[in-house]
């Protein structure tokens, strides 16, 4: 894996319980964020651009 991107400053840093520390990449259909669970496991989190999340198929 490669190493993350720092987050922007318009970039969220918590989404739910999760803390977000990087950016693993964008694509065409949002952004992965390299993320930390509440009990301190990394995790890849996926939000999706809200042209994509308003298609049914893409939820």
């Amino acid at each position: 894996m490669s190493d993350p991107r720092s987050l922007a400053d318009s970039d969220s840093r918590w989404i739910g319980d999760y803390r977000l520390t990087g950016v693993l990449g964008v694509g065409g259909q949002g952004i992965v964020y390299l993320g930390e669970a509440p009990l301190g496991e990394r995790v890849v989190v996926k939000t999706l651009h809200a042209r994509t999340a308003a298609e049914p198929e893409a939820l």
